[in-house]
């Protein structure tokens, strides 16, 4: 099975940036489906996760495009917060879960 975290790895935003990432599933699933996205900022220990998506991802829906997802614009972030966008999505019967990080700047 191939590593969860997206090949890109953690992504840089501007706290005034809203931005529709795209992740592409090809490597868990040929046919992903029902996609649910959440996004959780990350305590200073690396742990200790709050659920963020009403306030940074509050509107919107994944879209699949073949093994592509892209989602919902992920703004108003908090300076030098590390946040965690987690995109879940079913996969010939299996539920999947693939992740990236995001650190916001000013």
């Amino acid at each position: 099975m191939a590593s969860r975290t997206v090949r890109e790895g953690q992504q840089r935003q501007g706290v005034d940036e809203a931005i529709a990432y795209e992740v592409d599933c090809a490597n868990w699933c040929s046919a992903p489906q029902n996609p649910q996205v959440k996004v959780f900022l990350v305590g200073e220990d690396g742990g200790a996760y709050a659920d963020m998506t009403a306030s940074v991802m509050p509107s919107g829906t994944v879209e699949f495009s073949g093994t592509k997802a892209r989602l919902p614009l992920l703004r108003d972030l908090q300076d030098r917060a590390v946040y965690r966008v987690e995109l879940k999505f079913e996969c010939n019967g299996s539920l999947l879960e693939a992740y990236f990080t995001v650190k916001a700047e000013r």
